[in-house]
């Protein structure tokens, strides 16, 4: 929608006649807010108006709609998921499947939340940015969402797992890794490793007194 300034009344119509002698299966609106013209967005009148429209290109189309959109202003991590979208709550009441993408404490993560009104629930899982795509990264915590009241953390279990998600350790091989390749004190590893171990995906042979991390979801972290 760059450089567009018309209504929703103005580009829908123009995508229905776009559309008519070819078959799409899926239509993006991004972002949602450049459909809105003279309308408000905080106004559930003018909002439900745009989705109304929405939903008769989907009729019309046959195809699945989907539209981007973006958060309010300011920390979002202390809302539910779906009243982090800008504007009005129409948008969470009438979609119905709803992904957010929240930051996590962790630079370039993610926690994507699911409201999935016609398919199965999907708990929360995070991503990671890798140019030029989000990749799925079963190593971020989904519930560390980054706050506006907490600072980053320098360092984090997530980095206790990587050695170990390459190669099994032992105790004291695992230690002088992850001090040699992040320079945190042994104090920072002994505190964090107390909850490394009980991260899903953590192993313990005691034939070989060695750790290792086999991601839980059947892939192991490159």
């Amino acid at each position: 929608m760059r450089g567009e300034a018309a209504g929703a009344d103005v580009i829908i119509p123009l995508i229905i006649e776009r559309i008519k002698t070819e078959a799409y299966g899926l239509i993006i609106i991004d972002p949602l807010y450049k459909l809105l013209g003279a309308k408000d967005e905080n106004a559930a009148g003018d909002i439900a108006s745009i989705l109304n429209m929405l939903e008769k290109l989907a009729v019309k189309s046959k195809a699945a709609v989907v539209f981007a959109d973006h958060f309010s202003k300011g920390n979002q991590a202390g809302k539910e998921h779906i009243d982090r979208i800008s504007g009005s709550g129409v948008k969470s009441r009438d979609a119905d499947s709803i992904l957010t993408f929240t930051s996590h404490v962790e630079k370039e993560g993610y926690v994507v939340g699911a409201t999935l009104r016609n398919l199965k629930p999907v708990e929360p899982f995070s991503v990671r940015w890798q140019y030029p795509m989000m990749v799925r990264d079963g190593a971020l915590n989904p519930s560390k969402l980054k706050t506006a009241v907490t600072k980053q953390a320098q360092f984090s279990e997530d980095q206790l797992i990587d050695p170990i998600s390459v190669r099994a350790l032992t105790a004291s091989d695992w230690k002088e890794a992850v001090l040699d390749e992040t320079g945190m004190s042994k104090a920072t590893f002994n505190r964090l490793l107390l909850t490394a171990k009980e991260t899903p995906g953590v192993n313990f042979n005691p034939d070989t007194k060695q750790y290792s991390y086999e991601n839980p979801e059947g892939a192991k972290l490159a």
